[in-house]
């Protein structure tokens, strides 16, 4: 009885966090892309696509139906079109997620290279539904694959912070630590910054909605390398 309370307890806080982060990130979402429909391929989709490549299979369901639920209301509320389309490519997406959950668990670079294939796959998949609505077809794979660089290894980088860190008690050898400055890392993290900036000014006006892409490219390296320090520095 009480691992079943539990359980129970842990499937709603999932569904109602889960369900508040993907709202903020579809308000914000709107505002660059301004069309419902579309801004649910954007964050939302990088964010409950993050998740699923690392938890779980059980909470699985748990995401999808706090998703279809929120796109149900969101079409009830503000007119979102096409929710049956937005449902249907986020069950595809389940295909690539479940072939590579078992690499879930190693911690390599074949593991981030699967979960980068299985994440353009999923936004394959996800925008396929759009492709009879013609060029709305490849708006939507942008925005896939620009939410899913965006959040997906966010995701990543935290779930690893969580659960392999070795918590030890804060005491007066860790605080007496030097800092040892690094100046070739330095260059290479200013190097980054300015290749990523260089990227975004130099984008065209139409693409300049997806400028988060080129954010994503030194976040992903340098988190895989250095872990959630290096992200926080990218």
């Amino acid at each position: 009885m009480n691992a079943f309370l539990s359980r129970l307890l842990s499937v709603i806080g999932s569904c109602f966090i889960f369900s508040a982060a993907w709202f903020c990130l579809w308000s914000i979402s709107l505002h660059l892309v301004e069309r419902p429909d579309l801004a649910v391929l954007l964050f939302p989709f990088g964010l409950r696509l993050g998740l699923m490549l690392q938890c779980p299979r059980g909470y699985w369901p748990v995401l999808l139906g706090a998703e279809w639920l929120l796109i149900f209301w969101l079409a009830q509320e503000v007119a979102l079109a096409h929710p049956i389309i937005l449902m249907t490519g986020s069950l595809l997406t389940l295909l690539p997620v479940a072939l590579i959950s078992r690499y879930r668990q190693q911690r390599d670079w074949l593991t981030l290279l699967r979960q980068g294939g299985a994440l353009i796959a999923a936004a394959l998949l996800q925008s396929l539904p759009w492709l009879p609505e013609g060029k709305e077809g490849l708006n939507a794979l942008l925005l896939t694959l620009t939410g899913g660089l965006t959040l997906a290894p966010t995701c990543l980088v935290i779930w690893h912070y969580l659960t392999s860190t070795v918590w030890r008690p804060l005491g007066p050898s860790l605080v007496s630590q030097p800092v040892n400055w690094r100046g070739r890392h330095l260059i290479w993290y200013l190097l980054l910054f300015s290749v990523s900036l260089w990227l975004q000014l130099g984008l065209p006006a139409e693409l300049s909605r997806f400028t988060p892409f080129c954010l994503a490219l030194p976040i992903i390296a340098l988190a895989w390398h250095y872990g959630w320090q290096g992200a926080l520095i990218a």
